[in-house]
């Protein structure tokens, strides 16, 4: 029900042909606007996706014996594990552990998702910004029909109240 208004609306302005045409061409900007970054996030995201199955598809036939994993989170302190000191332990003939290579690959984690969590933000601020433009130039578009709802009683959120409803459709 909630899309087939949102697709009603947004099909409305975006195939008008009346005096629409500004609100028609601001309504394309902003879907490509909104679309082309969304479409971005999609494709790093499968990009991360694929690379992890990849990795793990490689490494899966050369398995450890032992496997030393955290208590708890995902990572743990490798300085905890060099002042361990497992070489030491009888029975141990080699530890094979890239302690650098384990900080690079925990940096670029952390990296990307500061990175991420900034897109996010820009991508939400940009969402409002489109809603409330909307709402904007619907009411400025229909300011005739305003002027006549006041005229004839209406109260200023009967006559808010659509825009925003229709500014969050097209927005969403």
């Amino acid at each position: 029900m909630l899309n087939s208004l949102r697709y009603f609306i947004a099909g409305r302005y975006i195939r008008s042909r009346n005096s629409h045409s500004m609100i028609n061409h601001i309504s394309r900007v902003s879907m490509v606007a909104m679309s082309v970054p969304v479409m971005a996030m999609v494709v790093l995201l499968s990009v991360f996706n694929g690379l992890e199955n990849m990795v793990r598809e490689l490494y899966k036939a050369v398995d450890a014996d032992v496997v030393v994993l955290p208590a708890s989170g995902t990572t743990f302190d490798q300085t905890a594990v060099r002042a361990l000191k497992p070489e030491q332990v009888e029975g141990v003939a080699m530890i094979d552990a890239e302690f650098e290579l384990a900080e690079g690959f925990t940096t670029i984690s952390n990296v990307l998702g500061f990175v991420s969590t900034g897109i996010i933000a820009i991508l939400l601020i940009v969402s409002l910004l489109i809603i409330s433009n909307t709402v904007k130039l619907a009411m400025y578009d229909r300011k005739d029909e305003i002027a006549i709802m006041k005229m004839v009683g209406a109260t200023n959120g009967f006559i808010r109240l659509p825009f925003v409803v229709e500014g969050f459709a097209l927005g969403m």
